[in-house]
């Protein structure tokens, strides 16, 4: 039986779509028989370091997968189970596409870097496809333990601050600063795109 660990990263409030597919995809997780594990990061802007304290925490944890979805990234039903389920079959790090704001230019951009110009060219809304990748936010993002794992192990071998280094919270909560790292070692997979919020 698989488990999820859901983690939702929100320092603000979370927009309404976001928790309809929450709702939704808890739902279909317990008619699937998927366990489920939730955690929500609230309490500290710096998202990066967010995310590493949790990815450290499952990494000694029992889930299977960690999926991190961000307050403004909505998805249809069965695609978080969908992605946590490549990223087992795959032992990889996969993650969804979805557009981002340009910050200067004001228009939208994909938040991947494809491994190929070529490979633009094979996505489709509302298409499933698994592609690699150069890099691929954390927005909707999936984390299988081996892989994880895979990137700790990696990561403390690289000299200095190509690698993963142990560090601490103000309160002392330790974790790797992983994501730091996922951009050097880590190739990802990307799954169907995804609706994309903007809450003004």
């Amino acid at each position: 039986r698989m488990k999820i660990q859901i983690a939702l990263f929100a320092y603000g409030g979370v927009v309404d779509e976001v928790m309809d597919a929450l709702l939704a995809e808890f739902q279909l997780l317990g008619q699937e028989g998927v366990e489920v594990e939730f955690t929500r990061a609230r309490d500290d802007a710096l998202i990066s370091r967010s995310r590493s304290v949790i990815a450290s925490e499952f990494a000694t944890g029992d889930a299977d997968v960690l999926a991190m979805v961000d307050r403004d990234v909505a998805w249809a039903p069965g695609d978080l189970l969908g992605l946590a389920r490549g990223t087992i079959e795959r032992n990889a790090i996969a993650a969804g596409i979805y557009p981002i704001r340009h910050p200067v230019a004001n228009r939208a951009k994909f938040n991947i870097r494809f491994a190929s110009d070529d490979d633009l060219a094979k996505v489709k809304i509302g298409e499933d496809a698994w592609l690699p990748v150069r890099y691929a936010s954390a927005g909707f993002l999936a984390i299988s333990r081996k892989a994880i794992q895979r990137v700790i192990a990696y990561g403390r071998e690289l000299p200095g601050e190509l690698g993963v280094r142990a560090c601490a919270t103000e309160n002392g909560v330790e974790f790797f600063d992983l994501f730091l790292s996922f951009s050097l070692c880590i190739s990802f997979t990307i799954r169907r795109p995804l609706l994309w919020l903007y809450n003004n």
